[in-house]
């Protein structure tokens, strides 16, 4: 599948999920998440964020508690989900339609579910 086809396929799944205004160009973050990793605090918390680039690239954005950020490829597979290009266990990921959470789920099934950030939230109200 071409990167544009990609393109325009994750901005329409945001679009019906209610993620991103009509028109959103490239370089477009479809949304943002919270991923609590462990529940008694926010030392293990993750921002993630689905990038469109410029070029029509869709990437994954993790920005960690520590300061530390990670940018993985994504590419689009059936059923409305990504899978990073480069993972050895199958990461993949799927927006919740109903909730706009974000799903993250390996070869062995659900991980864990991000929960979805407030346009106007910043990443400290994940973070810190």
């Amino acid at each position: 599948m071409k990167r544009s086809t990609l393109a325009a396929c994750a901005i329409a799944i945001a679009l019906s999920a209610g993620l991103v205004p009509e028109g959103a160009q490239a370089d477009t973050v479809l949304s943002r998440w919270c991923w609590q990793m462990l529940p008694s605090g926010k030392e293990m918390n993750a921002v993630l964020k689905i990038v469109v680039t410029n070029s029509g690239a869709v990437e994954l954005h993790s920005d960690f508690f520590d300061g530390g950020s990670l940018v993985s490829e994504l590419r689009e597979a059936e059923g409305g989900v990504f899978e990073n290009v480069d993972s050895p266990s199958g990461d993949k990921y799927r927006i919740v339609r109903n909730t706009g959470n974000l799903q993250l789920i390996d070869d062995q099934g659900l991980i864990d579910t991000a929960q979805r950030l407030d346009n106007n939230a910043g990443n400290d109200d994940c973070l810190r």
